[in-house]
């Protein structure tokens, strides 16, 4: 087994990276080469949330992840929306990865 580890000092960076990540899935849930499953393993779960929750992030992630912990709801009950709903997810995501592009990435972030 591999442990990957996000490491950083700046609460910047982590912001950045996760909204890097939630835009690879959205992406990939947009182009149909990963699942709405395979989304929830890697961020859009209530336990990353509470992972996420001791460290003061920005509250437009958290919902981003919150709106991404949807997606099977959505999909099951009202699937012909799900389509817009991932694209709403990106593009806010987009928005809010613009407002943070003024914080560069200046180390390595993961660690094993």
């Amino acid at each position: 087994m591999v442990t990957l580890k996000l490491k950083t000092k700046e609460k910047e960076h982590t912001e950045k990276a996760i909204l890097l990540l939630i835009l690879g899935i959205t992406t990939g849930l947009k182009k149909q080469i990963i699942t709405i499953d395979e989304g929830e393993k890697l961020i859009f779960s209530p336990y990353v949330i509470d992972l996420l929750s001791d460290y003061n992030l920005d509250p437009n992630i958290v919902d981003l992840i919150h709106q991404g912990t949807e997606l099977e709801d959505i999909l099951s009950i009202i699937p012909e929306t799900l389509n817009n709903k991932i694209e709403e997810i990106h593009v806010n995501t987009l928005s809010v990865l613009e407002q943070k592009k003024r914080f560069q990435l200046t180390e390595h972030l993961l660690d094993v």
